[in-house]
Formats: C-alpha cells, structure tokens, sequence
C-alpha cells in the first residue's frame, strides 16, 4: 500500500500534467528552393591569354534561367565580387579596397532576365603588386545570402 506522502505527491504531479497547456508544433514553412537550380551565374573574359601589366576585362553574368521570379537577401550593397586565385589561393579581389554600407536588400531577378556586372583587373594583387606570369582561376560571386558563386574561369598572364 502506498503511504500517504507518495500519494499526494503523485497527484500533486498528476495535477500539474494536467494543467499544463498542450504546446502545438509550430507549423514550419519549408525553405525556399535554392537558386542555385534557378540561376546560372557565369564568369566571362574577352579573352583566355593576356599581357603581364594589362588590364583584364572581366563580367559577371547572372541570368534566371527558370520562369519564377527569383528573390534573392543582400546583407550590404555590395551585390557582387570577383576574386582571382592562382594555385589555390586568393591574389585579387575586385572588394578588397572598397567600403560597403550595411542593408537589408531584397530584389527580384525575373525569368529570363540577365544581370550583367563588370570589373577590370590591373594584374596586380591586393597589396598592389604586379603579379607574375603564370595560369589565374577567376571566381564570380553574387553576394546574396547565401552567395552565389560561379564556375572558375581559367586565364593566362604572359610577359
């Protein structure tokens, strides 16, 4: 037999699951799809070789590919980058010396409609230096959150 003291206990317990309010899941919205499957972003050059101290042409294309309107978050006004690598790591960056005032931007890039970004790179680095000779990878990057890169793009730099 139960003793008085667990008895009251047990119902003070059962009193308290009793009353206590039934908390519902709350409905969870599924994430948006990616926009990776319905963006194609792209690097282009004029060209796949150039002269060590010329400049470099570069573009940025940012094309909706699907027939939905495609939102996309920005975090700052910086809509996008280029960054320059050589043998896996980073030698420019178009942002590097530029300042970017902080904002909540939310645009729509429409079916088939094309954004196009344009750069030029000296051929020097970060620090200002001229680069060498040699094979450079070139990366695109919408600055959406997330972002979104493009495939790299191979180029020469010859003396």
């Amino acid at each position: 037999m139960l003793k008085p003291v667990r008895i009251s206990l047990l119902l003070l317990l059962f009193s308290i699951l009793e009353c206590t309010p039934l908390y519902h899941q709350p409905q969870i919205n599924p994430p948006e799809e990616s926009p990776y499957k319905k963006i194609r972003i792209r690097v282009l050059t004029q060209d796949r070789g150039y002269p060590l101290g010329g400049p470099v042409d570069l573009k940025l294309e940012i094309e909706n590919v699907s027939e939905e309107v495609v939102r996309l978050n920005f975090d700052s006004n910086q809509l996008f980058d280029f960054k320059i690598y050589r043998k896996g790591w980073e030698v420019w960056r178009w942002s590097y010396d530029k300042v970017f005032e902080k904002a909540e931007l939310r645009l729509s890039i429409y079916p088939k409609e094309v954004w196009t970004f344009k750069a030029e790179w000296d051929t020097k680095d970060n620090q200002r230096r001229w680069v060498l000779g040699g094979r450079y990878y070139i990366e695109g990057i919408v600055n959406s959150s997330p972002p979104l890169r493009s495939e790299q793009v191979e180029i020469g730099l010859t003396d």
